[in-house]
């Protein structure tokens, strides 16, 4: 573990901090429950600000892939082991 991989730490009132590298795992789950719902059949175009376009082209830039219209279950995968990946390698704190 780096000083890079980030910390999250939790405390028992529920307050979650996050710093490092472990922002980029909450933003990678953002996006993947965002692409979650157009997975679903979601109809709309926008969720939170974002459209379907660009949030496959998001997911491109934190996977290093390119992907289409039609791949939101191979989208939702990637960006899954990404963020459990990043939270393996995240100090995890528990403040009492």
């Amino acid at each position: 573990m780096t000083d890079d991989d980030g910390t999250i730490e939790y405390s028992k009132s529920g307050v979650t901090i996050v710093s490092g590298g472990a922002v980029e795992a909450f933003r990678v789950h953002s996006l993947w429950m965002i692409c979650g719902f157009w997975a679903r059949g979601f109809r709309d175009r926008r969720i939170q600000g974002i459209t379907k376009q660009r949030a496959l082209e998001l997911a491109g830039e934190m996977t290093g892939k390119k992907y289409g219209p039609k791949d939101w279950s191979e989208v939702r995968a990637d960006l899954e082991a990404k963020w459990r990946n990043i939270l393996q390698h995240a100090n995890i704190v528990r403040k009492e």
